[in-house]
């Protein structure tokens, strides 16, 4: 019988039944792989996934500190806060969306003015392939939102804001912002300064809890926002929030509330910066109604017996409020081009120039120190010979036989002239023996020429003072570019006489750079050849002539003030060290300086001053630089019989000190003492009572101040106020410079004979 239909069924049901069990194991065996791996995930990795979930649903918001005002000596806000608003966006919530986030990047492009891909730049880290240059580039951690527009336009915020759903990973939040009250209209540019983000390497020198803090803040970059910084910075908050999968914050897990920067009480005026600055600007405009460019200047104002501060103004200048939101490449070039007359430079502190006769308080202490009796006669003839070479008196004017006081008033250049060639004669002239006494440069050296004056704002220049052993150095270090120049001359001046006389000068520095001649010597004397200082520099100089020769550190800040009122600490005068000349030489200094106004070069500027009641000690300069308009100087301080201020005026291609610096210094003497016509009222004065605060202002919600009764809080947001007393502002602002092409701050170096008064 044949079984083969009968078993055909039943292999067939036991290869099925072989299948089904294969297919059991294969589902058995993945089941127990997958529960060995939940488990293994629960029990084994359950920290490291705990972990990961926290990170994803925990965020750290910072929150900016209020940054603390800048205050005047009466308690007027001069650098504020108001609220403004910044977008942020969250690089992790962009990489969830299907396209990278760039719909939503190119529409806030569109709502902020810019576009996608300046979008996409401003959030790589600084130093990626296509991130903008510092300080647009981003600092902050990778897991922090990006910041991408600061102080953005109300209306443009109140959009993102009601679009919420729309911009996911965009936030818009309200955020400190400086602000600039300008009480009396002023513009105090270069004193206060500005803030910048911190660059990669200051985030790296910071402590990881820092970092996260402090990353993005703004910090000072200049003037008194960057010296006192970490007094104004405050510290910012930090917030850890729970956040859901739909952004939405629903628990706050931890809140460290932002510390405020302390406020900073300075010596400055605003009704006298404003009076100063308008000064300033009236002055460029007599040097230009004189033919002359006036192409920068400044104005100093100081107290002699502190060497504090109580006005400084700088042009040309720049509005402050250029600095908020972030600056532009293009804004940045316009402050730094010198065509544009460098707007940033700070003229009182980084400027430097030859200081013309201003310096001939130095050459006259020296002459007396080295045994020259100031009452002897000595000849002021219209040019003085010096191996045949011809160094001629201001407008070669002469005055016969005179004394030091008359050479001081009327400014005299033949008779330093002479003592200069005396002095170096006796030092052993080109080939001295042992170690010459150079009285004149060493004196230069005590009277703080040379180095800084440590004022208490970044940035300041030292100047330059040559004597012998300077002249050499300075020759071996530049000998090769001028014996470079000597042969090529300098093509891409103009015009060519200016060309020209660069060249000649080239080849005499190449030839004998290293000799410290008659001329080197003639020059030092009057302010002229090597010697360039600041301005801040020569009003130190004449403050400490007037104190009694106590040379002082100009400072601008008081004290350090917390906002519920206490006193953190005050900044007392710093001195420098004493003058190197006897109390008969000064006091002979302040008497010649006081006939100066009265009878000298600047009796025209002071003509019917009640100089009875109020004498001025002054002195006038015109230095001269090759190719250019001559330098005006003024430097002074008053009463000349009980000194309380100096005030030093310099104004670059200006014409004569007496013409163009004079009346503004007038002006300003006025406005201290309460002067009107011929009448000295002192309820008058600039001041609230006649004179600057001895002691800190009180600090009132809006903004003005009430000397000698203790520091106030002061409202952390702060608009303009309205002027103290009901007085009308003084107009401020300075008048952008008319600078030539070519033009350059330092002046050019002098020829072997130059002329000042």
């Amino acid at each position: 019988m044949n079984h083969d239909g009968a078993d055909a069924p039943v292999a067939r049901v036991r290869r099925r039944d072989a299948r089904i069990i294969v297919l059991q194991v294969l589902v058995i065996s993945l089941i127990g792989t997958l529960f060995l791996r939940v488990a293994w995930m629960q029990l084994g990795d359950s920290a490291q996934y705990r972990t990961a979930g926290t990170s994803n649903s925990v965020r750290e918001v910072i929150v900016p500190a209020q940054r603390g005002l800048i205050l005047d000596q009466a308690g007027r806000p001069m650098v504020a806060n108001r609220s403004g608003l910044s977008v942020t966006v969250d690089r992790a919530e962009l990489a969830r969306q299907g396209d990278d986030g760039k719909a939503v990047l190119t529409e806030l492009a569109n709502k902020l003015g810019t576009t996608y891909a300046a979008l996409v730049d401003r959030m790589k880290p600084c130093g990626t392939p296509g991130a903008p240059k510092q300080p647009l580039c981003w600092n902050g951690p990778r897991e922090r939102p990006v910041i991408v527009a600061e102080d953005v336009p109300q209306e443009v915020g109140l959009q993102l804001m009601e679009a919420e759903g729309a911009f996911r990973a965009v936030r818009t939040e309200l955020t400190p912002t400086r602000s600039y009250p300008k009480p009396y209209g002023i513009n105090f540019a270069h004193l206060a300064g500005y803030l910048g983000p911190m660059t990669s390497e200051e985030v790296a020198e910071l402590d990881e809890e820092d970092q996260v803090a402090l990353a993005n803040s703004s910090v000072g970059r200049s003037g008194l926002e960057q010296s006192y910084n970490d007094v104004l910075s405050g510290r910012p908050g930090v917030q850890q929030v729970s956040v859901s999968r739909s952004g939405k914050v629903t628990e706050t897990l931890r809140d460290e509330a932002a510390q405020a920067g302390d406020n900073l009480v300075t010596s400055v005026d605003a009704k006298l910066q404003a009076l100063v600055e308008r000064q300033l600007f009236e002055a460029l405009v007599r040097g230009r109604d004189q033919g002359k460019p006036s192409d920068s200047g400044t104005i100093i104002v100081s107290e002699v017996e502190t060497g504090r501060i109580l006005a400084m103004a700088s042009a040309p200048t720049y509005d402050p409020q250029v600095w908020v939101g972030g600056i532009k490449e293009s804004e940045y070039n316009t402050l730094t081009d010198p065509e544009k007359g460098n707007p940033l430079l700070n003229r009182a502190t980084q400027g430097t120039y030859a200081p013309a006769s201003t310096f001939k308080v130095v050459s006259t202490a020296a002459a007396i120190k080295a045994g020259y009796s100031p009452t002897n006669k000595y000849a002021c003839p219209a040019m003085y010979d010096v191996g045949g070479q011809l160094f001629r008196n201001y407008e070669s004017r002469a005055y016969g036989s005179i004394d030091f006081a008359k050479a001081l008033s009327v400014s005299c250049d033949t008779v330093y002239y002479k003592l200069a060639n005396e002095m170096w004669l006796k030092d052993g002239g080109l080939n001295p023996s042992g170690t010459p006494a150079e009285a004149m440069y060493n004196m230069a050296l005590a009277f703080g020429l040379g180095k800084k004056t440590g004022i208490d704002v970044p940035g300041e220049s030292a100047g330059r003072v040559v004597g012998r052993e300077q002249k050499k150095a300075e020759y071996e270090e530049r000998r090769e570019d001028f014996c470079k120049r000597a042969a090529d001359g300098y093509p891409e001046v103009k015009p060519k006489d200016r060309a020209d006389l660069l060249q000649a000068y080239a080849k005499d520095f190449c030839a004998e750079g290293d000799k410290y001649r008659a001329g080197d010597a003639l020059n030092f004397s009057i302010g002229q050849g090597d010697t360039v200082v600041t301005p801040l520099q020569v009003n130190s100089m004449y403050a400490a002539i007037a104190n009694g020769g106590e040379l002082l550190a100009p400072t601008v800040a008081k004290a350090a003030v917390t906002r519920e009122g206490e006193v953190r600490q005050e900044y007392a005068p710093r001195s420098l060290g004493r003058l190197d000349a006897s109390d008969s030489t000064l006091s002979f200094l302040r008497q010649a300086l006081a006939d100066t106004s009265v009878t000298g070069t600047a009796s025209g500027a002071f003509r019917g001053f009640p100089l009875a009641q109020i004498p001025v000690a002054s002195k006038t300069g015109t230095g001269e630089v090759v190719g250019k308009v001559s330098t005006s100087w003024f430097s002074s301080f008053a009463p000349a019989t009980k000194p309380k201020y100096a005030v030093t005026c310099m104004v670059s291609q200006g014409g004569t000190g007496a013409g163009t610096c004079g009346p503004s210094v007038r002006a300003i003497y006025e406005a201290l003492f309460g002067v009107s016509g011929a009448t000295v009222n002192p309820s008058k004065s600039v001041f609230v009572d006649g004179k600057p605060n001895a002691e800190l202002p009180t600090v009132t919600s809006d903004g003005i101040g009430k000397p000698g009764q203790g520091i106030q809080p002061v409202a952390p947001s702060v608009t303009t106020p309205p002027p103290a007393g009901g007085e009308a502002p003084v107009p401020g602002g300075l008048p952008p410079a008319e600078v030539p092409r070519g033009f350059v701050n330092s002046p050019s170096p002098s020829s072997s004979s130059r002329s000042s008064r």
